[in-house]
């Protein structure tokens, strides 16, 4: 029976879920980890990632690789999403945890991300007709799902850590604030063409 791991890379945290192969290609889940490491926050004027939080990036996936070999996996499978998808220094992070850990990492473009959430949720939802909503630390993906088909998806570049930071949400909420919100998630949603349909 084999056992992988798979490493989600996300803005706010880092996941670890390892799983075993069973017969009949079945699967049984060993082990969730999850560390906030908050990669897609502090990013400089440039739109690189912070070497602050690459380096706390570096120590959990390291950590991670050493549970991965305790637990004798064959196979990690590291995907990263918005923050690293949209990173200036993308490619020398990417190097850095190939050279340090030996870890190859996958970049989900966003269409892929909002795949995967579709996939993931209509095998454990009672539901014909619904819009998914996966608000991420930088990303924002909507599913069109209609009678438990996926019709429509789109990755939006805004989420609870770019918007916190964006619009000072750490602090009080004032009206103006509060409506300048509004207008830059709304800016959004009407150039969806297929929004309105839902």
């Amino acid at each position: 029976m084999e056992r992988i791991a798979i490493i989600d890379i996300g803005s706010n945290s880092i996941r670890l879920v390892l799983v075993q192969i069973n017969k009949n290609n079945c699967f049984s889940i060993i082990d969730e980890v999850k560390e906030t490491v908050r990669l897609g926050k502090d990013m400089t004027i440039y739109g690189e990632l912070n070497p602050l939080r690459i380096e706390k990036a570096i120590k959990t996936l390291s950590f991670f690789k050493y549970l991965c070999e305790t637990q004798n996996v064959t196979k990690i499978i590291a995907v990263a999403t918005e923050a690293v998808r949209k990173a200036s220094n993308q490619v020398d992070f990417m190097n850095m945890v190939k050279s340090e850990l030996d870890i190859e990492i996958q970049i989900l473009p966003g269409t892929s991300e909002a795949y995967y959430d579709y996939f993931g949720n209509i095998n454990s939802m009672d539901i014909t007709d619904a819009l998914l909503l996966d608000i991420g630390g930088s990303s924002t993906e909507l599913i069109w799902v209609e009678k438990r088909k996926l019709k429509a998806s789109i990755s939006l570049p805004f989420g609870a850590i770019n918007l916190t930071e964006r619009f000072s949400l750490h602090k009080a909420m004032n009206e103006k604030t509060e409506k300048d919100l509004k207008e830059f998630v709304l800016s959004f949603y009407k150039d969806i063409p297929w929004f309105t349909s839902v």
